[in-house]
């Protein structure tokens, strides 16, 4: 779960920049990315976050110095994403739950660049041989 859960996270943080670089003024880009560590219940997960050159970009689903995320909240967004929800359906969970209120435009921003990832994930070769230990 951890490389479906970093390659999530980042797709949502690059969907959430496409977004406010899109509602702010035209000046304002991308300036590369930082390093993070996120502590959530399958272990630390390293992750980059796109950062821009005014600054002002706050991301609301990993906001700047949170490093734990719960396990409900990792489990409801990959949870509703998979579910096919609406926009509107995953904005209220998320605003009832969890009290992030994120946009349509940002949810529709994010959900560009994770399902893709996600799709690629289902249909992903299996290993032959998974061992178990008891």
């Amino acid at each position: 779960m951890q490389p479906l859960l970093k390659d999530f996270l980042e797709a949502a943080l690059e969907g959430e920049m496409d977004s406010y670089l899109s509602s702010k003024e035209a000046d304002n880009r991308r300036n590369g990315k930082g390093k993070k560590t996120v502590n959530t219940s399958y272990g630390s997960v390293n992750i980059s976050t796109p950062r821009d050159r005014k600054s002002g970009f706050d991301p609301e689903l990993v906001p700047k110095r949170q490093t734990v995320i719960g396990e409900a909240f990792e489990n409801r967004i990959l949870s509703l994403y998979a579910k096919g929800f609406s926009y509107l359906q995953i904005q209220e969970h998320l605003l009832d739950l969890y009290g992030v209120d994120i946009s349509v435009g940002k949810l529709s921003a994010i959900t560009d660049k994770v399902i893709p990832l996600l799709k690629s994930w289902q249909s992903r070769r299996l290993d032959v041989f998974y061992p178990i230990v008891c």
